[in-house]
């Protein structure tokens, strides 16, 4: 119901069905875009935060995994290997860090044959737009016959320090590989 109230002669005012001014929305309007913005910015800063993360964890449960597979003496599977390849034969589990994927690779050592075979055991994609870099090696070999741990490379040594980043530099975690194959996140 509205109530018609009079200033004056002609000035007539009516109560309960004002609006909002254009000063008011726009007031609202902007704020909202400003709380959104900052939502959005702490949004993506996560998303980074997370993949460098997860990349990190990835990374060290691959090395651990090898090395825990090398002391352990796990034998693969029998149709891993290539045909000349016996139980007898010790074997290396290789872990390849590249710039996309982590690879874990069983290698046969036969004295007979210099050439190692080589199979594919296991690997994993890392999340896109994550970038590694290294200060030492990024392939390792874990030896089952010696529980020990070197860089495939010889001309590259350890400890290794990998560093996974975002592009922009926003984020980073290292992950440092020790003589023992130990790896702490940093």
């Amino acid at each position: 119901m509205r109530k018609k109230i009079s200033h004056g002669s002609k000035k007539r005012f009516y109560i309960g069905n004002r609006g909002f001014s254009l000063i008011e929305i726009l007031v609202v309007v902007t704020a909202l875009i400003l709380i959104s913005g900052f939502g959005f910015t702490t949004l993506v800063f996560t998303q980074r935060r997370q993949a460098v993360d997860q990349t990190a964890i990835d990374v060290k449960q691959f090395i651990e995994r090898a090395k825990y597979n090398a002391v352990s003496h796990v034998k693969p599977a029998d149709n891993v290997f290539h045909s000349s390849c016996t139980e007898k034969i010790p074997y290396v589990y290789e872990l390849d860090i590249r710039p996309d994927t982590v690879i874990m690779n069983v290698l046969c050592k036969n004295p007979n044959n210099p050439t190692l075979f080589a199979a594919p055991y296991t690997e994993k994609k890392f999340p896109t737009r994550v970038t590694i870099t290294r200060n030492g090696c990024l392939k390792f070999a874990f030896d089952v016959a010696t529980n020990s741990i070197a860089c495939t490379n010889p001309s590259e040594s350890l400890p290794s320090l990998i560093t996974i980043a975002y592009p922009d530099g926003s984020y980073q975690k290292t992950l440092n590989i020790d003589t023992s194959g130990n790896v702490s996140i940093q």
